[in-house]
């Protein structure tokens, strides 16, 4: 007993610790991919989350395109560091989730790449829980949207 007792003492003034149990931090995030264009009279697809329309009629959305379709939509469940691909109708992308911040907002770093696989957006954002942050690539004259959020 008085040798186990001493071998605890002399780990912990060396500063021996024992590891500490990884958590597995996932979050489970919303992609929902836009067109905008400037071509046609100006509507927001209705089949958008009521959220991300109400962000697409304000400026800068407003002053740089009228027309916005929703192309595609999906759910992805993110885990820490690790990168998840999202397909795209034009191209693709991919999320990773940095960090859970105030146990309701997600810090995450998100790439676009168009249809040949050329990264066009690279971002990293800290998103409000239950909001959409929109994600833009605007180097044509339409953009290519991908509103996020996270729970």
């Amino acid at each position: 007993m008085k040798a186990r007792l001493a071998a605890w003492v002399v780990a912990a003034l060396v500063g021996v610790t024992t590891p500490a149990v990884a958590q597995n931090v996932t979050v489970s995030c919303d992609f929902v991919e836009i067109s905008a264009t400037n071509t046609g009279t100006a509507s927001v697809d209705k089949a958008l989350p009521e959220k991300v329309q109400k962000k697409l009629k304000k400026k800068p959305f407003s002053s740089q395109w009228k027309v916005f379709t929703q192309l595609s939509s999906t759910s992805k469940t993110l885990a820490k560091k690790k990168p998840e691909t999202i397909k795209l109708t034009q191209g693709s992308a991919s999320g990773t989730l940095i960090e859970i911040v105030d146990k309701s907002k997600t810090r995450l770093t998100l790439t676009m790449d168009d249809a040949s696989g050329k990264q066009k957006v690279s971002q990293t954002s800290l998103i409000e829980g239950g909001d959409y942050t929109v994600f833009v690539d605007a180097t044509k004259d339409d953009g290519h949207l991908l509103a996020v959020t996270c729970k």
